[in-house]
Formats: structure tokens, sequence, C-alpha cells
């Protein structure tokens, strides 16, 4: 399984390359760290198949395929980094986000597959458990940089709602447009009252005629700005109109 990983991360290390130059013509600049990934891998590969409570694993081939807890630091250090460039994260997302980010995704998966298989192994004292921490914090890993490619291919996370939630934000949406039309109503219920306290002479008329006044004033106003502004005032001539000073014409 481990093996199989180290295949999809070489994979997903091309995709993500070959995605950024056809979309963007941006460098894929974490090229380094999946192979430094893959290189781990191989070591976990030497380290597994050197058990730690075995004749076999004994004097310096145990040695050489120990798995040093420096590696963990370093991929938590890059899991921080591209985590620093995101939005922050309130919902699960669906897996996808371009042909990059969906590679990678697949090798989160086979991450997880791989720690899980690996379980019984460390509780057994086979294998160190520095290696069944840097596998679990590489898919993590793998979940940060695939959202990192979809915001470097210009997509966004695709988020995840559940049927009863959406159902849920569907029928408060509903409910806030209802609230909205009738506050609507209230306002013009209010606007009709203060028309007619107008009327029932609650307002002083002089009020109603500066109002009346003033809509004329911008309409002459907007005619001034158009002259100072060089354009004609657009002339409105009904379609009868039109075709009497057609004909008119032509018969002249």
């Amino acid at each position: 399984l481990i093996d199989e990983l180290n295949s999809q991360i070489g994979f997903a290390k091309e995709q993500c390359l070959v995605t950024l130059t056809n979309t963007t013509g941006e460098k894929f600049s974490e090229h380094g760290q999946l192979e430094h990934i893959q290189s781990r891998l191989m070591d976990i590969c030497s380290h597994v198949a050197t058990p730690r409570d075995s004749a076999k694993g004994e004097g310096d081939k145990k040695v050489y395929t120990t798995f040093d807890d420096d590696h963990i630091s370093q991929l938590e250090a890059w899991i921080d980094e591209h985590d620093s460039t995101l939005d922050p994260l309130k919902n699960f997302i669906i897996p996808g986000g371009g042909l990059g980010s969906a590679s990678l995704h697949l090798c989160r998966t086979s991450c997880r597959t791989a720690e899980r298989s690996m379980f019984h192994l460390i509780e057994d004292g086979k294998v160190d458990e520095n290696v069944g921490k840097y596998i679990n914090r590489l898919s993590d890993y793998f979940f940060v940089l695939s959202r990192v490619m979809s915001k470097k291919c210009g997509i966004q996370d695709s988020i995840y709602i559940s049927q009863k939630k959406k159902a849920f934000l569907e029928k408060e949406k509903e409910k806030k447009e209802k609230e909205e039309a009738k506050e609507q109503d209230q306002l013009q219920d209010s606007r009709a009252k203060h028309v007619s306290s107008d009327e029932d002479g609650k307002v002083d008329e002089n009020v109603g005629k500066y109002i009346n006044r003033l809509s004329d004033y911008f309409f002459v106003l907007s005619r001034v700005m158009s002259k100072k502004c060089g354009i004609q005032d657009s002339i409105y001539i009904s379609q009868k109109k039109k075709a009497f000073l057609e004909k008119k014409e032509e018969e002249e």
C-alpha cells in the first residue's frame, strides 16, 4: 500500500505540473516537496521490511532504517505554510477542484488506507510509531495541498451541505424573503398614511407644494446637465405620430 501511494503521488506530481502549465502558466512550486515525500515513503518501505521486534532487524540494518521524528516536523511545517494561504474552512468539502486537486485527493485517501493497514504493525511493535504519525499527518498535507491547487487554478472549494441542512437553509431563505416583503408592505402603508395625513390637514400644505416643485427642479436640472455634456434631449414620439409625420413627409 505504501508503494501504491508512492506511485499515486508520482502521478499527482506530474498532473499538478501539467494542470498549472495549461491553466495559468505557473510553475508547480511544491514539486520538490512531493519528491521529498516520495523518498520518505521509500524509507518507510525499508523500515517496514525490517521489523523492530525481530532478529532480522538487529544491528546496522535496524539503525539504517530508523524513521526520525524530524520528518514529521518538516511535514507539519509545510502544512502550516500552505494552510496560512487559504481561507478558514468551516465545512466539509467535496473532493474535486480540478485535475491536479482531484489527484491529490486520491493520494489523501490512499494515505488513509495505508495508515489503517499499518495500525496492527505499530501495535505489535514491528513498526515505529513515528511512521504511523507521519502517514497520519501526510493525509492532512494532501488535503491542504489539494485546496492550494484549486486556489491556484481559480477554482473555489465545493462545499458539502447535507440534504437536511439544505432544506433548512432554503426554509430560512424563504422565511427571510417573506419578512422582507412584509417590511416593504409596512413601508408602503406608512407612506400612504403620510400622504393621507397631508390631505387631512395634519401636514402644512407648503410641504406638499415644496415636494411637488422639487420634482420639477430635478427635471429641469437633468436637462441642464445633458446640455453641459453636449447631449441633446432624446425626444419621445409615439408610433402613430411617427407614422403620421413620415407619411406627411412623403406627400411633401
